[in-house]
């Protein structure tokens, strides 16, 4: 309710003491009952993150867990020619990169694929699902099945929680990234007609969007989903991977999952390499002690690097008992027999003197071309890796071709 002191009939004199206040704008939560009540602003941020709040609470009174990640399913051929179904699940806190894996990851002109030497196969692609909030939820009765010869019992389900995504479009030009410009905007042949932005600077003659100006430090962009899948040509995808079952869905088809890829994406800029495969136990500590980057949506100076424990401030519960839970559930997954892997990108840089200053002589930025390249590598199973005894963790050190 923007206009709640006008709009509710109260008393003028109860009025006058709420402005007196400096309340004219509150927030009032009751996940258990249900309910969020946002009185005296529109922002969409909020209005999203109310609803969220409150299924949060509900599938963690079900055991189950919420966690800020990116979602999607994607199908490749590896280096061994078997074509794999693998949910790509990526943690991490906004403008670090989740948006980037989930929505920039194509198939179509795919240069490694030329690289490495295989095909072009019209049967592989990214079929995105969720930029924010998943949910992870025991199920009701658990599913025994059989996959790839091996009997599989699934009992967690990995839920999506958006159709559109909601998104920063800071810096976004069709050159570097026509994908996402493409669905916010359109093309001059075929306009969107529905763009939606807020907070964004716009041209009052054109009304042309400036994604170059950032004045409230807080722009942000609706993205359609059914409008990216088209754009990515993946509207065929889903059923592809669920033989005909599901033509659109924002949920994990777990039956038809071969593995799961647990990712984290974390800012450094120091000794941190792009890439590290991790164990379950060193992946659940990397989304504890995650470094972050402070954004307009959280409290506190923005673009400073801070340290959250489980690397964001949106998710409801303690911070330890949602890291032991996490760790519960995928340990879970494993034991019915669900493959999983579990990586850590770093989309910093290396080289500088410290991970507050991303510059210095001997810094250099990561490519975001080199991690577009290393997850396709990733699930074309063509990453080696070595352990690194200071890293305590293996570490990407080059991508492999049909020759191995």
């Amino acid at each position: 309710m923007p206009h709640w002191l006008e709009d509710l009939g109260i008393l003028d004199s109860l009025v006058g003491r709420v402005i007196e206040a400096g309340l004219p704008q509150l927030v009032f939560r009751s996940p258990s009952r249900g309910l969020s009540l946002h009185l005296g602003f529109d922002y969409l941020g909020e209005h999203k993150m109310g609803e969220l709040s409150v299924a949060m609470y509900l599938v963690k009174v079900k055991n189950g867990l919420a966690i800020q990640a990116a979602l999607s399913m994607a199908r490749a051929r590896s280096i061994d020619g078997t074509m794999k179904n693998t949910a790509v699940v990526t943690a991490g806190p906004s403008l670090h990169g989740k948006s980037t894996l989930t929505i920039m990851m194509e198939f179509g002109d795919s240069e490694l694929a030329r690289l490495i030497g295989l095909v072009r196969d019209s049967q592989e692609g990214v079929y995105p699902m969720n930029d924010d909030i998943i949910m992870l939820h025991p199920l009701s009765e658990p599913v025994d099945t059989v996959r790839n010869g091996n009997r599989l019992r699934i009992s967690y389900g990995i839920d999506g929680t958006e159709n559109n995504l909601y998104a920063v479009p800071f810096g976004l030009n069709r050159d570097d990234d026509p994908i996402t410009y493409d669905v916010v905007r359109g093309t001059a042949g075929d306009p969107n007609l529905q763009e939606s932005l807020e907070n964004v600077v716009v041209d009052p003659s054109t009304g042309v969007p400036d994604y170059s100006q950032n004045p409230v430090r807080n722009m942000r962009m609706i993205l359609s989903r059914s409008r990216l899948i088209e754009r990515k040509g993946a509207s065929h995808l889903l059923s592809t991977i669920t033989n005909g079952r599901m033509e659109s869905a924002v949920h994990v088809p777990m039956i038809d999952t071969d593995r799961i890829f647990w990712q984290a994406v974390m800012r450094q800029n120091t000794v941190v390499p792009p890439l590290r495969r991790l164990s379950l136990e060193q992946y659940v500590r990397v989304l504890m002690y995650g470094e972050a980057v402070q954004m307009g949506a959280a409290i506190g100076a923005i673009g400073k690097p801070y340290v959250e424990y489980f690397s964001d401030p949106f998710i409801i519960g303690k911070e330890d008992e949602n890291a032991n839970l996490l760790y519960h559930i995928l340990q879970q997954l494993s034991w019915n027999g669900m493959p999983q892997n579990y990586y850590v990108f770093n989309t910093g840089g290396v080289g500088a003197d410290g991970n507050e200053a991303a510059r210095g002589a001997d810094y250099k930025k990561i490519p975001r071309e080199l991690i577009l390249m290393l997850q396709e590598a990733l699930l074309r199973d063509a990453v080696r890796f070595e352990y690194d005894s200071t890293m305590r963790a293996e570490v990407a050190v080059a991508v492999l071709n049909l020759a191995g």
